[in-house]
């Protein structure tokens, strides 16, 4: 079995909470006929999981917090 080798993308703190927004609101409904292959949603959700490791814990908290409130 080869290695796959890695991608690695840089992002400011403010870009990667903009991204995780962005995914975890995509992953919230089901946009099915968005994705060619079940793949490409399985990525959708790794990248998610990335960019929730990047925001500080306290952060995150507040910030799932107000979504659950449905506030910004």
């Amino acid at each position: 079995m080869s290695e796959q080798e890695e991608v690695i993308i840089k992002l400011t703190k403010d870009q990667a909470l903009v991204l995780f927004e962005f995914l975890a609101r995509t992953n919230e409904a089901d946009h099915t006929e968005l994705f060619v292959d079940q793949v490409e949603l399985k990525m959708l959700w790794l990248l998610e999981g990335q960019a929730r490791k990047t925001i500080s814990g306290a952060f995150l908290k507040e910030l799932l917090f107000h979504r659950c409130r449905g506030q910004k």
